[in-house]
């Protein structure tokens, strides 16, 4: 399977959270949990990534636990056990090496989100992006409300 451009990445997760806040702005609203919001967001994704897997908090590479080296603090953590929040890719292992599974992660926060908290989840962006995990894509979105109206912040990596 190809994978699909940046543009098209970037049109279709567009097209995923303009159905998030035409539907469901009432979760980031009133509040409700992180993983609320991302569920129903991997649910819209799903809809626009139709020939791949959409999944919250996956945590499986193959047979194994998907792990980062990360930082806690000062000192490097190897083998830290991950979820990212969202991610688009085929499940399993693929039988083409050089076919990357993984075309999109993305971490997401509400606002207000500490510094720390947005710097960790940059820094997992950056190492599901450059460690053999190979995703193609990273997104750190941020859920804002700002005079009654919702916003989505978007870095793309």
């Amino acid at each position: 399977m190809k994978m699909p451009s940046r543009n098209l990445v970037e049109r279709r997760v567009a097209n995923a959270l303009e159905s998030l806040l035409l539907n469901d702005a009432y979760l980031i609203l009133e509040g409700v949990s992180e993983r609320s919001i991302t569920h129903k967001l991997a649910e819209y994704l799903q809809q626009v990534f139709r020939s791949w897997h959409v999944d919250c908090e996956y945590n499986k590479l193959g047979p194994g636990v998907k792990t980062l080296p990360l930082l806690d603090g000062n000192d490097w953590i190897e083998d830290s056990p991950v979820y990212p929040d969202i991610i688009v890719h085929r499940r399993g292992m693929p039988e083409d090496p050089e076919d990357p599974p993984h075309c999109l992660v993305i971490e997401a926060r509400k606002h207000p989100a500490t510094v720390e908290k947005i710097r960790r989840d940059q820094e997992k962006i950056d190492r599901y992006l450059d460690t053999e995990l190979r995703y193609r894509y990273g997104l750190l979105l941020e859920f804002r409300v700002e005079s009654g109206q919702v916003r989505c912040v978007q870095e793309w990596k």
